[in-house]
């Protein structure tokens, strides 16, 4: 599967579908998942499935390499450095849904919420479009978050309880934490 949008949903802040986006996303499963080892591949199923459809599978991208600017970049000029901080070359990405192991989630986490919070008005996608992407990429972790907490029993919330702190109601790294309690176990 790939990591980028493949949905119909646009992903972009006060696109006339972002409401039906959201209420995708947050819709519970057909089954909670209970905590038991034998569930746990299909609850990632599950989970990975609803991403993919929802379009929200850009949110689980990390960096997991920063490259160098090449030679024929002069870092000493404005307008070339300017280009090469949003240069897709300057990151090696990797996606939590397709490989978690190197992933550094809390990082871009608290990036995001630090660009979130100093803005004073909502930012216009148009004129502000890097911080119109954080905000939107804000309000998926929220509803990612509030996701898992529909589609976990009582029991399953209890045993992801003690990663609160980590997490900080972010769904993805909520997620994350649930990858790790329950590495190796299916």
């Amino acid at each position: 599967m790939p990591p980028y949008n493949t949905s119909s949903f646009s992903n972009i802040l006060d696109a006339p579908d972002r409401a039906a986006q959201r209420k995708a996303v947050v819709a519970p499963f057909k089954e909670d998942f209970d905590g038991t080892i034998e569930n746990v591949m299909r609850h990632i199923a599950d989970f990975t499935h609803r991403c993919h459809e929802t379009g929200v599978i850009e949110e689980f991208n990390f960096v997991d390499k920063g490259h160098s600017p090449p030679d024929d970049i002069d870092m000493e000029d404005q307008k070339e450095r300017l280009a090469w901080l949003s240069d897709p070359r300057r990151f090696t990405y990797g996606n939590l849904l397709i490989d978690s192991s190197t992933a550094k989630l809390q990082t871009a986490r608290d990036a995001n919420k630090n660009i979130v919070l100093k803005q004073t008005n909502r930012p216009d996608p148009i004129k502000m479009p890097i911080v119109s992407k954080n905000l939107v990429s804000y309000q998926n972790r929220s509803w990612i978050y509030i996701l898992l907490q529909a589609v976990w029993t009582t029991a399953m919330k209890v045993i992801m309880s003690k990663y609160q702190e980590v997490h900080d109601n972010d769904g993805i790294i909520l997620w994350f934490c649930f990858l790790r309690h329950f590495a190796g176990t299916a």
